[in-house]
């Protein structure tokens, strides 16, 4: 064997136990980011126990709240009721004021004109006085025609006089009388005011109290599925990665296996070449040359094309956890904004509509708000239609619940009707109302029968509308 083959064949064994050696230093790396793997897959797994613990504790604690805000609802039931209370007692006083009021113009009145009259009497009498009856008689320069005349005069307006002088004194009692009833209303007008401005503060503190215990809630429970979702996808990408690994562990004992075999066939080639080497170096260099150049281009091509499926399949799995994510979101986004009552409260009403239903509820429904009832449902109007609506005379400022257990179809300003809410009872009734300023519901909310959902603006008239699949019905059956 000549030098040149000795030499080339140091340089193949060199390149086999370099190969071998970096093929035992892969093995340990993977073999310990696979256990460090398993480790943190672990740590991922306690860390999900512990975050589903909490979110059961949160669940106890969303139970206790949502026995709370029952509690509240009710209360806040019962503070409507008391303000509607005094609303009624607000108007019975202010009309009493006004009746009284209209009592003292008219004795004011009656007072002015007998005063003229009362006037006019007394100058009569002042003047009889000045010539009394007995001194007449004695007088000598009165004429007995003038003294006979006078006397007749007395008798008849002496007991004009008395009766001027009884009904005078009749309506002055009448009219102090009037004035102290209409001080007294004036007093009690201020009490109950003051009162309903008191149950107003209790409503409003209660409504805000219930609004503070439930984002508080919403804003822990949404914080602590977010970490949830995490911990599970970290998990899930760690799992995916730890059988990557070992697949990858897998294909490189088995390209280990198959380099062996090949190395143990070209060993076996190379002892019968070396016989042949000196005869056809050159050849040989020529042809290992060309082969040489073939394999690298084809390793080349090999790995970039595995780099381009790897690098694409990244992006593929990178754009469906994306894609994922985002309906995920969307999907928790969607079901915040639906449920803004608890699934007690929806229970409740559902119950409770299972129980009475809206389509025997007649002479039911509670007034929406305090004041005067007007039916005016089928009036023509001038356009020809019929009218769809009665409605209530009411105060400024005037608190509107619920007439009936339901859900909150809608609730914001409607194009000409300005702030609306419907009130859905089942798939086919609604109750409509509009005439309202601020609108303290939402759409998507159970409410309950009297809950607080708005208040009244200037213009004082609520209108209520009654639709049977979609179809306007005589609210008069069903309103209290």
């Amino acid at each position: 064997m000549s030098t040149y083959g000795i030499k080339l064949l140091k340089i193949i064994l060199k390149f086999i136990t370099i190969l071998y050696v970096l093929s035992i230093v892969t093995n340990a790396y993977a073999i310990t980011k696979s256990n460090s793997n398993s480790h943190n897959l672990t740590t991922l797994q306690k860390n999900i126990e512990k975050e589903l613990k909490q979110q059961q504790e949160l669940d106890l604690k969303q139970r206790n709240i949502e026995k709370e805000k029952l509690e509240i609802h009710q209360r806040m039931v019962n503070q409507a009721n008391d303000i509607q209370g005094y609303e009624d007692k607000i108007i019975d006083i202010e009309k009493q004021i006004s009746i009284l009021g209209g009592q003292e113009s008219k004795l004011k009145k009656q007072l002015k004109i007998k005063d003229v009259h009362t006037a006019k009497l007394l100058g009569a009498i002042e003047r009889i006085a000045a010539y009394p009856p007995e001194a007449l008689v004695f007088s000598p320069n009165i004429s007995p025609t003038n003294v006979v005349r006078s006397a007749i005069m007395m008798r008849s307006i002496i007991p004009q006089v008395n009766s001027q002088t009884a009904l005078l004194r009749e309506r002055l009692e009448n009219l102090i009388e009037t004035e102290e009833q209409l001080s007294r209303q004036h007093e009690e007008l201020k009490i109950v005011s003051k009162e309903l401005s008191g149950h107003r503060q209790n409503i409003e503190i209660m409504y805000a109290k219930l609004k503070q215990q439930s984002d508080t809630n919403t804003i822990q429970q949404k914080k602590l599925s977010s970490n949830i979702s995490n911990l599970k996808l970290r998990a899930k990408n760690m799992r995916t990665l730890i059988r990557k690994l070992q697949q990858q562990q897998q294909l490189r004992e088995a390209e280990e296996k198959r380099k062996k075999i090949r190395k143990y066939q070209l060993e076996q080639a190379r002892k019968k070449r070396l016989a042949q080497l000196e005869r056809s170096r050159k050849l040989k260099q020529a042809k290992e040359k060309a082969l040489k150049e073939q394999e690298i281009a084809r390793l080349r091509k090999v790995n970039a094309e595995k780099a381009r499926q790897e690098s694409l399949k990244l992006k593929q799995q990178q754009a469906r956890l994306k894609k994922e994510e985002d309906q995920r979101k969307a999907r928790e986004k969607l079901a915040l904004k639906r449920t803004k009552h608890s699934d007690s409260l929806k229970s409740v009403v559902t119950r409770e509509l299972r129980r009475h239903p809206f389509s025997h509820a007649f002479h039911k429904l509670k007034l929406p708000v305090a004041g005067v009832l007007h039916n005016n449902y089928n009036y023509r109007l001038a356009d020809g239609t019929r009218q769809a609506s009665v409605y209530i005379s009411t105060r400024t400022n005037s608190q509107v619940v619920a007439p009936y257990a339901g859900l909150i179809y809608f609730a914001e300003n409607y194009r000409g009707y300005g702030p609306m809410i419907i009130i859905e009872y089942g798939p086919s009734y609604h109750v409509v109302l509009y005439g309202m300023k601020n609108i303290t519901i939402k759409a998507g909310q159970y409410v309950l029968k009297g809950d607080p959902i708005a208040r009244m603006g200037d213009s004082k008239i609520l209108k209520i509308e009654i639709r049977h699949n979609m179809s306007p019905i005589n609210p008069m059956r069903w309103l209290q």
